[in-house]
């Protein structure tokens, strides 16, 4: 009787222990923090553009989607996009009659990511076919220091873009066709649309140009030029306020440190346009 009574006892003992060991074992689960992200986890937004190879012509309504998973948009009327994308991810871009491209996000820089695709379409002519890097590149007349000397001095600075202390470097792409003709051009990526236009502008009255070869014969080529607009006075022509981040040379400054740096060490200034929820971006780039 005496045993049968020692082992009641100690089953009432498991019965009102049990219960506290299960809530101490929740209470410990509950207060197992979530992962941090790491920086290569962490999304941001970037911009691109589909276009045409063959024209240069944007494509609208191209489909743009994130491999292995739900996430995508479409091109605007102008082939342009916008999608929150992180390093690891890959993204690709479908349009119907033309072959698809996939470009995976790797090495890349935040501030100002570009994704750029030019779909070719299926089973293209090889005789209108468009070369990204041919044996002898197309030339402008004079060479190098010739076309940067044209750049230079037919940029119309718009009035407006000018008021407004906008500058920055427009980078343009074009076709040079066989017989040395520009076209197709456009903007790549954008500072103003009124400084984007004039970049155009100045493109498409190049004089001709001599066409890249391959093979000994005349080629059309896909050629990229940068058009820098830039304003005298210092950091008066540096837009200054609350909602714009200051970058030089890619790193992050206080914008009082803009105001330090002597005029003739900088290279060039890019003023990016804000995407929605996001500060506008300066970056200051010093001469090395």
């Amino acid at each position: 009787m005496l045993q049968q009574g020692s082992i009641k006892k100690s089953w009432l003992k498991v019965l009102f222990i049990s219960p506290i060991v299960v809530v101490s074992l929740a209470v410990s689960a509950g207060t197992i923090n979530e992962p941090q992200k790491t920086a290569d986890e962490k999304p941001f937004m970037a911009s691109g553009r589909v276009g045409d190879k063959n024209t240069g012509e944007p494509i609208v309504g191209a489909a743009i989607k994130i491999v292995g998973s739900t996430k995508g948009t479409v091109s605007d009327k102008d082939g342009r996009f916008t999608l929150t994308v992180k390093r690891g991810d890959e993204v690709k871009v479908a349009y119907v009659g033309y072959e698809s491209q996939s470009l995976p996000i790797r090495n890349y820089n935040e501030i100002g990511l570009h994704l750029e695709f030019d779909l070719v379409k299926d089973n293209v002519d090889e005789a209108n076919k468009i070369y990204d890097a041919v044996e002898k590149m197309p030339e402008f007349p004079g060479g190098k220091e010739a076309l940067r000397s044209y750049v230079a001095s037919s940029i119309n600075y718009p009035v407006e873009a000018e008021k407004a202390g906008i500058q920055g470097r427009v980078h343009t792409a074009f076709i040079v066709e066989k017989d040395g003709r520009v076209t197709g051009a456009r903007a790549m990526t954008s500072v103003d649309p009124q400084l984007d236009a004039e970049a155009i502008r100045i493109i498409k009255n190049m004089p001709r140009w001599t066409p890249g070869m391959q093979d000994g014969k005349p080629v059309r080529v896909k050629y990229l030029v940068p058009v820098t607009f830039r304003l005298d006075g210092g950091d008066k022509a540096i837009p200054f306020s609350e909602d714009t981040e200051y970058y030089v040379d890619n790193k992050l400054v206080d914008a009082s440190i803009l105001k330090t740096i002597d005029p003739k060490t900088v290279d060039h200034i890019d003023v990016l346009k804000k995407e929605p929820g996001q500060k506008n971006k300066v970056l200051m780039f010093t001469k090395k």
